[in-house]
């Protein structure tokens, strides 16, 4: 048997995912969100997506000393692990957890 149109996203939603629609008179994605859409999950004439995940972006830190350049780490991940200063250049962005 022949999966539904929107199944995938209907099930992504089921299993917590956030999913996002768009039509072709609105140009921008929405979260769907059971309680308050105006539109049924899954209408086949909207656009549907699971919502991606925002990438984590990344530099390369040196102590203040300049003594010591660490792994990459975001700029969270610096401020909580001590006294660092960012190495310029080194930005990079990586996929969000999953490779999604």
């Amino acid at each position: 048997m022949e999966p539904r149109q929107n199944a995938k996203i209907i099930k992504a939603w089921a299993d917590g995912h956030e999913v996002q629609w768009s039509t072709k008179l609105r140009d921008a994605w929405a979260v769907w969100d059971m309680v308050s859409a105006s539109i049924p999950l899954g209408h086949p004439n909207s656009n549907w997506r699971v919502k991606p995940a925002k990438s984590v972006v990344k530099w390369l830190w040196a102590t203040k000393k300049g003594s010591l350049i660490v792994p990459m780490m975001t700029e969270e991940e610096a401020k909580s692990a001590g006294d660092f200063i960012r190495i310029e250049g080194t930005r990079t962005k990586f996929p969000p957890e999953g490779g999604k």
